[in-house]
């Protein structure tokens, strides 16, 4: 009998998909589940930053990383929580795969997206997955993902920049950046937005705009 499902996330809504099979098993079971995002140093690119910094500023663009990770955890726990789930959440940090692997406690069943982000594919079949699955000594459970097909690429964009309401996907799919710096800056208030209940909802065209020049 498994005792904590635990579910490693990246960011994307494709890794998120695993939280379906953990959210039922965990309920059938009557155990917490564990989030998990880990921050790798050499690819903050994924979190919005800057992918090559000074060895100066390496460790604020980390501790900036990690407060995003932690922010996009929690804006994830939430509904579970809400739905009775009882639900822990953790931010590693160094090579994903690695630190997955080392994560894993006795009673663990850790459940996995086989695909992180369309484009990039920050977590696909071969590397994070494949790596965890044959590594950990706990099961592994990989859930493969398929990325929906989406309207003609330029329509959708098109769609998007027409927009004066933004929900923090459809802005990060905008600026073509990790969705949890979108939260993590509506939470903190540098980015203003209509929040509810610790949930981003909205954000305004002019505010992300606003927002955008105070990061340049």
């Amino acid at each position: 009998m498994y005792t904590r499902i635990v579910v490693p996330l990246d960011g994307s809504p494709f890794a998120e998909q695993a939280l379906v099979n953990a959210e039922e098993l965990a309920h059938d079971a009557g155990v917490p589940i564990r989030l998990i995002r880990v921050v790798d140093p050499n690819r903050l690119d994924h979190f919005g930053l800057d992918k090559l910094v000074g060895p100066g500023g390496l460790a604020e663009k980390v501790e900036e990383a990690q407060r995003a990770a932690a922010a996009y955890l929690e804006g994830v726990a939430q509904p579970l929580e809400g739905r009775g789930q009882t639900v822990e959440t953790e931010v590693l940090r160094g090579d994903p795969a690695r630190e997955l692997v080392a994560a894993g406690q006795p009673g663990d069943l850790i459940i996995i997206s086989t695909h992180g982000r369309d484009g990039a594919l920050r977590w696909v079949i071969g590397s994070v997955a494949e790596a965890v699955a044959r590594h950990a000594s706990v099961p592994v459970m990989l859930v493969r993902v398929t990325p929906a097909a989406r309207p003609n690429g330029t329509e959708h964009m098109a769609d998007l920049l027409s927009r004066d309401q933004y929900r923090p996907e459809e802005l990060a799919e905008l600026l073509n950046m990790d969705v949890a710096v979108v939260r993590q800056a509506a939470l903190t208030g540098r980015l203003q937005a209509k929040i509810a209940d610790h949930h981003v909802i909205s954000i305004a065209r002019a505010d992300a705009l606003r927002w955008l020049e105070e990061r340049r």
